[in-house]
């Protein structure tokens, strides 16, 4: 009797293939989350930009609306939003639109460029380099 309570209370403990297999499974687990979740923000990235950008075409409107000399220059660019131009054409009345100039969701400046009537937005997009297939561009009229 005694040598079955003895067996009995060594198999108590897992086997070492045991504790392998059940941190595998974690481990796959692991990297299926973490490629959902890489996607995910990659998507949210794509729509903060995108609200970003009407964001900044409404600041725009509220510029040309009170500038009285249409959207700011290339050169004034979305600095213009924030700070009076000093440069000319100079707004007959202005009206500070946003607390700072904005940059896109990967922390980088936004390209602007007033282009007759309207305007262009750019961002780089989650690559960072201007002009490739990533870029978010807007033009607005």
């Amino acid at each position: 009797m005694q040598k079955q309570v003895t067996h009995h209370i060594l198999r108590r403990g897992f086997t070492l293939i045991e504790m392998m297999m059940v941190l595998g499974i974690i481990a796959l687990i692991m990297t299926l989350a973490l490629r959902a979740i890489g996607g995910a923000k990659g998507t949210a990235n794509l729509t903060q930009a995108d609200i970003q950008m009407k964001q900044i075409s409404g600041a725009m409107n509220g510029y040309k609306m009170h500038s009285g000399t249409g959207y700011p220059t290339t050169a004034q660019g979305l600095e213009a939003l924030v700070t009076r131009p000093s440069s000319s054409p100079s707004p007959k009345r202005w009206t500070k639109q946003l607390e700072e100039v904005p940059k896109d969701p990967w922390d980088n400046e936004l390209r602007y460029k007033r282009e007759g009537s309207g305007f262009f937005l750019q961002s780089a997009g989650e690559d960072e380099i201007f002009d490739t297939e990533d870029d978010l561009k807007e033009m607005y009229k």
